[in-house]
This record gives structure tokens, sequence and C-alpha cells, in this order.
């Protein structure tokens, strides 16, 4: 991938582009794909005899994956509760605050 790639003839970023990045790390190969607008990364590690194309295949996916959540995600209005909801409106416990575990 050239340096130059993620944008288009008047040198904006192109929308939907992904940057990877390709680091040894002992026996296996991390591949780490980032969104070229948003900046958003994830990362896989994998078995180098998989092939740079195969990995980043896997890494671009799990990119789009994290993306699509992201964009499904909505949070919870007041007065609606979910499982494990105290009944706290103020960004209590129980409240939905975005992706993650709650703990």
């Amino acid at each position: 991938m050239s340096p130059d790639s993620s944008r288009d003839d008047h040198g904006k970023l192109v929308p939907g582009e992904v940057l990877l990045e390709f680091l040894r790390v002992g026996a296996a190969l991390k591949v780490t794909a980032i969104d070229a607008v948003t900046g958003e990364e994830v990362s896989i590690i994998g078995d180098p005899a998989s092939g740079q194309e195969v990995l980043a295949e896997i890494a671009t996916a799990k990119l789009r994956r994290l993306q699509a959540r992201r964009r499904s995600w909505r949070p919870l209005r007041a007065g609606r509760s979910g499982a494990g909801d105290s009944g706290d409106k103020n960004g209590g416990p129980g409240e939905d605050t975005g992706p993650g575990i709650l703990v």
C-alpha cells in the first residue's frame, strides 16, 4: 500500500480506507487495521505462515464489525430500564453508558 493510497485526487482522506500495520512479535505477526478517517483501530495476532493477505482480511473484518457495532449502539433513554437496572436515572449503577463490560 503506498503512503498516499488513502487520499483522493485532491489529497482528502477516502472514507472507508483502511491502513494496515504489520509488526513481527516473536514468532507471531501483529496486524493493526486503522480507519483512515476516524482513526479507530483494532489489532490481531496471527501466525505469519497464514500470509499477510489473510491476516489483513481478518483485521479489516474485525474493524468493520467494531464500526457496525458502534453504529448500532444506542444509549438507554431515561425511564427505560435494562437488566440489572437499579432505577438510578442519574448515571448510577445499571445505566447503559456504552459498549463494554458492566461489573
